[in-house]
C-alpha cells in the first residue's frame, strides 16, 4: 500500500485488478506477480481480499499498534510485515 500511496489510489488498484481479471478470465493466462510464484487468475481474487481487509482495518484501527496487530494476526504468513505494512500503516492511520 506503500508509504506514499492514498486510500483513493488503493481503490483504484482494486478496481484495476477487477478489470483485467474479468477482461482475461476467458484466457486463462498464467499471472507472473512481481513478487511470488505464477499463479491464475485467482491471485487477484486474493490481492482485492488483502486490499478490502487492510481498508477495513486501517479505517477503523485505533493506533498503529492496532492495525498491525489486526493485519498480521489475519495474514500471518506474509513477509515483510516489520517494513512494508508498518509503513503502509504508518500512512493510512493517524496517531
Amino acid at each position: 500500500m506503500g508509504d506514499d500511496i492514498t486510500l483513493v489510489r488503493v481503490a483504484v488498484w482494486r478496481s484495476e485488478l477487477l478489470r483485467i481479471k474479468a477482461r482475461y478470465a476467458g484466457r486463462r493466462p498464467v499471472v507472473y506477480p512481481g513478487h511470488g510464484a505464477p499463479a491464475d487468475l485467482e491471485l487477484f481474487d486474493a490481492t482485492v481480499g488483502y486490499i478490502d481487509d487492510y481498508t477495513r482495518v486501517v479505517r477503523s484501527a485505533q493506533s498503529w499498534e492496532d492495525a498491525m496487530r489486526r493485519m498480521t494476526e489475519a495474514y500471518p504468513g506474509y513477509r515483510e510485515a516489520d517494513f512494508f505494512l508498518k509503513y503502509s500503516v504508518m500512512n493510512h492511520v493517524r496517531q
